[in-house]
């Protein structure tokens, strides 16, 4: 038996991410209370979390974890696949440790190289700097030379878009393999851009992935407690930081943050005292 066996079925229209009463956490939940000690919630939406899991961790997955869940089961991962993530940070560090764990080759795409030894501690076997699609970067013990020519031969099979703004697709385009998924998860204003051609021709897909059913949470919490088990908590964790909760704690989180130094979740701690 599994979480999800316990579902009273009365609460199935809230597992599917389909439900027509579906809405955003922003546009629904408007409780506040989010440093309170206790809260009180619906039942369908509290999950208990599997004693694999350190506490610490939690939050973190139950926010990250279960966005990128639910994008790589929107976009039917396999094992095998080649998954692109642009964007090593909150999101998509956790979407490295996640596909890697689900037995798919990883490339990581960012910014500039800052976060190029980041990405393969994660799991990452191919990096590109956003600055430089052209050269693809391997991990030091790998063989491939970081001299080959890696622009259009990247072959991603699916793109997980995790970054603040969505990049230009005319220059990510080329780095996909064949009918390739690209899972936007970015929140922006914008309009976006998508360069018609290129993108039909190959018969690309573009689906966007910004929040998780309940069933897909609590798949996420047993998936991750399982390789918590099997691998050790390094290959499957999210990497946190921990701030006290306090206003100097909050003080030196949002330092870290606004400054983009944060690896890469940020978790405020109750002190023993209390607040």
């Amino acid at each position: 038996m599994t979480a999800t066996d316990n579902i009273a079925p009365k609460l199935l229209c809230a597992c599917s991410i389909d439900c027509v009463l579906a809405s955003g956490f922003a546009y629904s939940d408007l409780d506040q209370g989010a440093f309170a000690n206790y809260r009180i919630i619906n039942h369908a939406f509290a999950y208990r979390i599997p004693d694999p899991i350190p506490s610490i961790h939690a939050g973190p997955l139950m926010c990250a974890g279960a966005s990128v869940f639910e994008a790589l089961d929107a976009a039917n991962v396999r094992p095998g696949n080649r998954v692109g993530v642009v964007g090593v940070g909150g999101l998509g560090h956790v979407g490295i440790l996640f596909a890697r764990a689900m037995g798919c080759p990883v490339t990581a795409l960012n910014r500039t190289t800052k976060r190029m030894g980041d990405a393969f501690a994660l799991g990452a076997d191919t990096y590109f700097s956003l600055e430089d699609l052209n050269t693809p970067h391997y991990p030091p013990t790998d063989t491939r030379s970081n001299s080959a020519p890696g622009h259009g031969n990247a072959g991603i099979d699916v793109l997980l878009i995790t970054t603040n703004v969505v990049p230009s697709l005319d220059s990510l385009l080329p780095l996909l393999a064949r009918r390739a998924t690209s899972v936007l998860m970015t929140i922006q204003t914008e309009a976006l851009s998508v360069p018609y051609m290129p993108f039909v021709l190959p018969g690309h897909k573009l689906i966007a992935s910004t929040e998780a059913s309940v069933t897909n949470h609590y798949r996420m919490l047993e998936f991750v407690a399982q390789k918590v088990v099997t691998t050790g908590v390094v290959n499957i964790l999210p990497w946190v930081e921990q701030f006290e909760m306090s206003v100097d704690g909050l003080a030196k989180a949002f330092e870290r943050l606004e400054e983009g130094e944060m690896r890469f979740r940020g978790v405020l701690v109750m002190p023993e005292s209390g607040i």
